[in-house]
């Protein structure tokens, strides 16, 4: 996350967004790059910031993030309505999210906390905390009886479902030797990994076995601008598959929609523009993200401070009972 505190870092962080921006972008690898028809659209909650998404078993399954809003959430996968919602301690910041057998594992941002919730019928249940061996909790998914992670780099970390013990980590590259930065939400789709990249409008296309770029799917204007009219919406992430209809999901932070998509075929070039080929709108403070963390007071990070691990004693006492929409 790009979440700066004072004004010089900030102005760092900006720095530093940008240029990875500018790195992220399809170069002419030949690699395909494909488009998106949009099938259905349903309802999103707009103060809903968006960090993980996943289909399993009939429902979907959202984490979302800021501190004091952090949550876990049960979605009609048919209309986006709320069913069910799990909200986590004020200290912890919900990042991604994962379905491995009857459980879901939530990462959190800084705090180095991992959550598991078993699936118990109706309800969802959280079962144990444990520490997460990241730098940062960013993305998260299952795929080949594995756990990856992201951690606001390139590096795919690899994690034992059952224990949580790094078992790898590889770095994301394409166009040659080039590190795609800012990896984020993960989905395991046919096979392959796609992920968010955070700040633009693309998700690679990743092969596990390798960890390497094989495509892009560019998914610019997919909430229109009218769209974001009257809401904060910022910067496209989630992604939800259902491997046995091929539906995909995908939304944004703070998106007041969710679309229901189909890909299509291969792009023969990447359409951006010549002044900003991410075609992201920049104000004076900087990224809509940056802006959005400098207007409210209430994602300031609690008084312990968002990298300090909470202690055995303070994971020990968070637990929160799972309160169903009223």
């Amino acid at each position: 996350m790009c979440q700066p505190v004072v004004l010089v870092p900030c102005v760092v962080t900006v720095v530093w967004c940008v240029v990875s921006l500018v790195l992220v972008v399809p170069h002419a690898e030949g690699l395909p790059v494909s488009g998106y028809v949009v099938v259905k659209v349903l309802d999103h909650d707009p103060n809903a910031f968006t960090q993980g998404l996943l289909f399993h078993d009939g429902y979907l399954y959202e984490s979302t993030g800021l501190w004091g809003r952090s949550s876990v959430r049960k979605l009609d996968a048919e209309t986006g309505e709320v069913l069910q919602t799990h909200d986590l301690d004020r200290r912890l910041f919900g990042e991604g999210l994962a379905a491995f057998k009857n459980k879901l594992v939530q990462l959190t941002w800084t705090s180095h906390v991992g959550i598991e919730y078993t699936l118990n019928g109706d309800f969802l249940q959280e079962t144990q905390r444990f520490r997460l061996p990241l730098r940062e909790g960013w993305g998260l998914t299952a795929i080949n009886d594995k756990l990856v992670a992201t951690d606001s780099t390139n590096v795919l970390t690899w994690l034992n479902p059952r224990t949580y013990e790094v078992l790898a980590q590889t770095q994301v590259l394409a166009d040659g030797d080039r590190p795609i930065p800012m990896v984020n939400e993960l989905e395991a789709v046919n096979g392959e990994i796609w992920a968010n990249v955070y700040m633009t409008d693309y998700i690679a296309r990743i092969d596990p076995a390798t960890s390497r770029v094989i495509g892009w799917i560019d998914l610019h204007n997919l909430l229109s601008a009218n769209d974001r009219v009257g809401f904060r919406a910022d910067v496209l992430n989630g992604i939800a598959y259902d491997p046995d209809t091929g539906r995909l999901w995908v939304t944004g932070k703070l998106w007041p929609k969710m679309f229901l998509i189909q890909i299509t075929k291969p792009l023969d070039t990447m359409l951006r523009s010549e002044n900003n080929p991410l075609d992201i709108p920049f104000g004076p403070n900087g990224p809509p993200h940056l802006q959005w963390a400098k207007r409210d007071e209430d994602v300031s990070p609690p008084t312990n401070g968002p990298g300090e691990a909470l202690r055995p004693n303070e994971m020990e006492g968070l637990q929160h009972p799972v309160q169903d929409k009223e």
